[in-house]
Order: C-alpha cells, then sequence, then structure tokens
C-alpha cells in the first residue's frame, strides 16, 4: 500500500491510504477490529471525504482481504456506489476456499506466523490450542462480530456471490499461482455474466507480488495506472 502510494503520488493522483479497523499504530484505541465483510466503516470513510479531495471523483483500490470488503461494499452499494470505479488485487472472494488452502502444509509457516502476529501485535488472548486460521476464525472472529460459526462468517461475508450486483467498473486483478487463494472464481466471471468486471489473471504474481526483473515499480502499479488513466 504504501508503495502504490508512492507511485500514485507521483503520477499526479491524490490519495488516502486506510487501514482497516485495528490495524497499524493505533491498534489499541478501538474496540473492535476488521473482519472480511466490515464494509460500514469503508462506507463512512468514503462518505466523509473532503469534497476538494474527491472532487475528480473516487476510485478505491483494496489489497488482500481489504480488496474482498471492497467488492463487497461495491456490491451492497450496487448502481448507488458514490466512486468512479475501483480495483482489487488478490482478493479472497470465496473466504472458505482460501482459508482451505491456507490451513495447506506448504502454507504452515505462514499461518503460524499470522497467529503469533495476532498474540503479540493485536493483543488477543488466543487458548492455545488453536493453530490454524479457521480456527481462529471459528473462536475469535465468529463470534466476536455476530456469526454463528466460521462457515457462517465466510458465507455472509465473501464478496464472490455478490460480484453480479456491481454496477461500476472494477478490475479484479489476480495471479493464478497465488499460494493463499485460488483463481477458480476469478475464471468465472465473464462478461455476459459480470458486465462490470474486468478480470486479470495473470499466470505468475503470487499473493500481491508482482514483481518483475528490471521493472521499476511493481507490475500490477502500472496496471493500475493504465486503468485510472481512462477516468481522466
Amino acid at each position: 500500500m504504501r508503495t502504490s502510494t508512492v507511485h500514485l503520488l507521483r503520477a499526479g493522483y491524490p490519495v488516502l491510504r486506510l487501514n482497516l479497523r485495528g490495524a497499524g499504530a493505533d491498534a489499541s484505541r478501538t474496540k473492535e477490529f476488521y473482519h472480511a465483510g466490515r464494509t460500514q466503516d469503508l462506507k463512512r470513510v468514503i462518505g466523509a471525504l473532503d469534497g476538494r479531495l474527491a472532487a475528480q471523483g473516487v476510485v478505491p483500490i483494496g489489497f488482500s482481504l481489504g480488496g474482498n470488503m471492497l467488492l463487497k461494499y461495491l456490491a451492497e452499494c450496487g448502481a448507488m456506489a458514490p466512486v468512479l470505479a475501483a480495483i482489487s488485487i488478490s482478493a479472497p472472494i470465496d473466504l472458505a476456499a482460501a482459508q482451505q488452502r491456507i490451513a495447506r502444509a506448504r502454507n504452515r509457516v505462514y499461518q503460524r506466523q499470522m497467529l503469533e502476529w495476532l498474540r503479540s501485535e493485536r493483543g488477543v488472548d488466543l487458548p492455545p490450542q488453536l493453530r490454524t486460521m479457521i480456527e481462529f476464525d471459528e473462536h475469535v472472529v465468529a463470534p466476536a462480530n455476530g456469526f454463528k460459526n466460521a462457515q457462517d462468517y465466510y458465507r455472509q461475508c465473501s464478496a464472490g456471490s455478490t460480484l453480479g450486483a456491481i454496477r461500476r467498473p472494477t478490475l479484479l486483478i489476480h495471479a493464478q499461482d497465488d499460494p493463499w487463494i485460488p483463481a477458480d472464481d476469478y475464471r468465472a466471471i465473464t462478461p455476459a455474466t459480470h458486465p462490470s468486471l474486468i478480470p486479470l489473471i495473470p499466470r505468475s504474481g503470487g499473493h500481491v507480488g508482482f514483481h518483475a526483473s528490471g521493472l521499476a515499480m511493481p507490475w500490477h502499479e502500472a496496471v493500475i495506472t493504465r486503468f485510472l488513466g481512462a477516468f481522466g
């Protein structure tokens, strides 16, 4: 997000970088934390933007879990979305499928580090028996946010099933080799079924890792700039 901010500022675009609730330096100042479907916060922020900053229109960009939240927000707003367009990068639009992928043996180190981060940085008192992010969602995220269980959370908050309601031009960038998020749902998006969506699914790029030798910036940032150019 910081790298993209620098690139977009250099290209002449005003930028507001939003930390999700409970993330960043002010984590201790909130009683609640973000989750994949907490679109109310995004709605409030976009609605409260300084008119001078948003005079030429707003194009939100969501990374990873924030991308799912953004897409869900766009679907909820439909034709009333107060944005010109939108971009998501490596968004887990099927949360259940993403967590099942993360639970695989190859992702064990990442999953362990994520749980350690939740214990230390966010101060979450996790039961010692929790070993997976699915268990974290089951025993922490779901009950804290009014969901019956992890599967109920995934069902209600996954953006994938709601994408057809989006009515703003939306670029979806996702790598086929993302180690945590399957690309199947992205491959199913067509102009006939989702006329407002533009899926861009390169063969490689990992998870928000679109780097290439010889490029001065990550590949997805060049793509973002070209997309924004279509809107002035």
